[in-house]
């Protein structure tokens, strides 16, 4: 009767084997952890996936608070048509829609719209709106002062809310570009944690 015993080559190859698995495992974690956030973070800014709009600093609502110093009369200024689409995804029950379908805005003015959010349910959620600009190439130019989008919404049963989005286009915004679409999709959060911070 023989016993199965591993030579010294079974083990040295098994040894490899491992070590190869474990520094792919380890790669996998660095690349997940310190290389892919960066490269979707750069990807969503140049794409628009995911709502990277600029968020405008205290130094431009300032400026847009302001009367312009120039004689510029801004009902001269090209009028950009700034369309408004909303959606839930297929495992959130709320209904949610935008008050206006659409807007025709000056560069430089500020706008406020607002959108209706509805909880059909018989318990409260929470929910996340996750914003997206189309096309890519006006996501810098979209100077967000206030967004209902910058925080989770928590609604009650039956629960029926008015949201509202500040914003204004600056007059950076390429003329080649006569059509913006800011679309918002509502997601179910209820069971994840708020982030810190």
């Amino acid at each position: 009767m023989t016993t199965a015993t591993s030579s010294p080559e079974q083990r040295k190859k098994v040894w490899q084997w491992l070590v190869g698995l474990c520094s792919v495992v380890v790669l996998m974690f660095v690349f997940a952890i310190w290389v892919m956030p960066p490269f979707y973070d750069a990807i969503c800014r140049i794409t628009g996936l995911n709502g990277k709009v600029t968020v405008a600093s205290a130094e431009d609502i300032a400026a847009a608070n302001q009367p312009a110093n120039d004689t510029t009369d801004t009902s001269l200024l090209p009028q950009i048509n700034v369309q408004f689409v909303t959606d839930t995804d297929p495992k959130m029950p709320w209904t949610f829609e935008s008050q206006l379908r659409s807007v025709r805005i000056a560069p430089g003015v500020q706008q406020v719209v607002t959108f209706t959010v509805y909880n059909p349910t018989d318990k409260d959620m929470v929910g996340q709106a996750i914003p997206s600009v189309t096309p890519a190439q006006a996501m810098s130019h979209i100077k967000k002062i206030e967004c209902f989008c910058f925080q989770r919404q928590e609604l009650k049963a039956g629960e029926t809310r008015e949201l509202s989005m500040m914003f204004y286009l600056d007059k950076e915004l390429p003329l080649t570009i006569p059509t913006v679409t800011l679309a918002y999709k509502f997601f179910d959060i209820t069971d994840q944690p708020p982030s810190a911070g």
